[in-house]
C-alpha cells in the first residue's frame, strides 16, 4: 500500500506531488476523475525540454477543436508508486494556475 499527502484548494479540487521521468523536483498535478487520461501544462514540457510531438487526435470544447500534442512514453513517480510507459497530452494551464495561485503541471485522470 501506498499513501501520499495531497492539497486540497477551494472548491475541493486535490493537488498531488509526484516526480516526472528523471527530474528531482515534485510538480504537481490535479487530481481530476472527471478526466479520462493524464495531461501535462505545456510550460512545464518547455521548462523541463520534453520533446511533444503533434497528432492527428482533435478535441472537441466550448471553445473549438484543438489538435492534439503528445508526450510519449514517460514515468511518474508518486512516492514509492512508478508508473511507465505514460502518454501525457499537452494543455495549457496558466488560467488554472492563476485561478488557483498554485502552479499546475499536469492533470491525472481515471485511465
Amino acid at each position: 500500500m501506498v499513501t501520499t499527502n495531497f492539497t486540497t484548494l477551494t472548491g475541493g479540487t486535490i493537488i498531488l506531488q509526484a516526480q516526472l521521468d528523471d527530474y528531482t523536483d515534485t510538480l504537481n498535478f490535479i487530481l481530476d476523475t472527471g478526466s479520462g487520461g493524464i495531461s501535462l501544462d505545456s510550460a512545464t514540457a518547455v521548462e523541463l525540454q520534453i520533446p511533444t510531438l503533434s497528432t492527428n487526435k482533435v478535441i472537441k470544447g466550448i471553445s473549438g477543436s484543438k489538435r492534439l500534442d503528445y508526450a510519449y512514453n514517460h514515468k511518474l513517480k508518486i512516492k514509492n508508486l512508478l508508473t511507465d510507459s505514460l502518454d501525457f497530452h499537452i494543455n495549457n494551464y496558466e488560467l488554472l494556475t492563476a485561478a488557483y495561485g498554485v502552479k499546475i503541471d499536469g492533470v491525472i485522470g481515471t485511465s
